[in-house]
This record gives structure tokens, sequence and C-alpha cells, in this order.
């Protein structure tokens, strides 16, 4: 299996079946020649019914300010339609960042697409700084730091949401004995869904 086979069997079994990453972990890890680090890399990502719920009320207010920065956005298109020397090209620029952005951000949420917020984060910020760079005087403008705190709010938000939704795991390495013979391996443990403190040692 590549990585990508990886990743879509991996939020197939757990996002969308709610598996435990462990066994996702070790069925996945059988079937590829991948490392360990990116198997357990790429299962950690995806997150379980129990973290999405944990985390329901930041994930809505993400979703809400999303749609914040749409309005806003969608203003600021029409104010500058408004003007004689706009072009066409920058048009499609403020498009792409004021509402394709922001609209795909609120799909990856609901369909629990952790890399979306990852992306999200980088092309806001990207706009924020075109912003500051391209306006000489942007911070000087009271409404214009009040309507970046949305901005602020959802790019702090699509860097948190997605950590707090990770299954953490860690690679240890431990001594079993194999027809009386002692050996050293690696083992990855994935937290579990009931109890953080106890999980399951698999094979790497």
């Amino acid at each position: 299996m590549t990585k990508r086979q990886i990743t879509k069997e991996a939020y197939r079994r757990i996002v969308k079946e709610n598996e435990p990453h462990q066994k996702v972990y070790d069925d996945l890890k059988s079937q590829t020649d991948v490392d360990w680090e990116n198997v357990a890399k790429i299962v950690s990502n995806m997150p379980s019914l129990s973290k999405r719920e944990q985390n329901k009320g930041l994930i809505y207010t993400y979703i809400a300010l999303l749609g914040v920065v749409i309005i806003l956005r969608s203003l600021g298109i029409i104010a500058l339609l408004g003007l004689s020397n706009f072009n066409g090209p920058m048009l499609l620029i403020l498009l792409a960042l004021g509402l394709v952005v922001p609209g795909v951000a609120i799909y990856g949420a609901l369909v629990n697409k952790v890399p979306v917020y990852y992306s999200t984060a980088g092309l806001l910020a990207f706009g924020m700084f075109r912003s500051f760079t391209k306006e000489s005087g942007f911070l000087d403008n009271p409404i214009n730091m009040v309507v970046l705190i949305p901005f602020v709010v959802v790019i702090v938000l699509a860097i948190v949401i997605p950590y707090r939704l990770k299954a953490k795991h860690e690679l240890k390495v431990v001594e079993i004995e194999v027809d009386g013979v002692k050996k050293k391996r690696r083992k990855v443990i994935f937290e579990t869904e009931d109890d953080f403190s106890t999980s399951e040692i698999l094979d790497c």
C-alpha cells in the first residue's frame, strides 16, 4: 500500500467506522513497506469519534468564524468592485482567498479532514501578511484591527484543533523472548479511547 492508500484506508476505518487507532495501525503496517513512523503519523492524524466529541465546541466555533470571514471578505470584494482601477486578476485572487479558502475549510472541518486545517491557517496567514505589506498604515485603522480579529482566531484554531484531535502515540524499545532468546523490538503505543494512560502495544 502507498501512503495515499494508507491515508484513505485509515480515514475510512477510523473516522467513518470508528475503529481504534491501534488496530488500524497494526493492520496497515502489515500490509505496506512504508516505514512505521509514516504509518503511525498518518494513523494518529485521523480523529476518533471521542476526540471529535471532546472538541466539538472548538470545531463549531471555528466553522462559525469561517462564516464570518466569508461575509467580511464578500463585503470587501463588493466594495472593491466599485473602484474604477480594479483589475480582473486581483478579483480572482480575492475570490480564492476570500471565499474558496474558507468554504473549503468549512467542508474540511465537517468531514474531519485534518490536513485542511493546516492549509487554511497558512493561506489565511498569507492573506493577512499581504494586507499588511500592500496597504501602508493598515494597522492604524481601528476598523481594520477589529476586522482582523476573526481571521486571527480562525488561524489559531486551525493550529490548535488538529493538535487536540491527534491520537498520541510513542515508540518504545521492549525486550521479548523468542524461542528462549531475548530480543529487543520496537513497539508503538497508541492511546486508547477509554483511558489515555493505558494503551495496547503493537509491533512496528
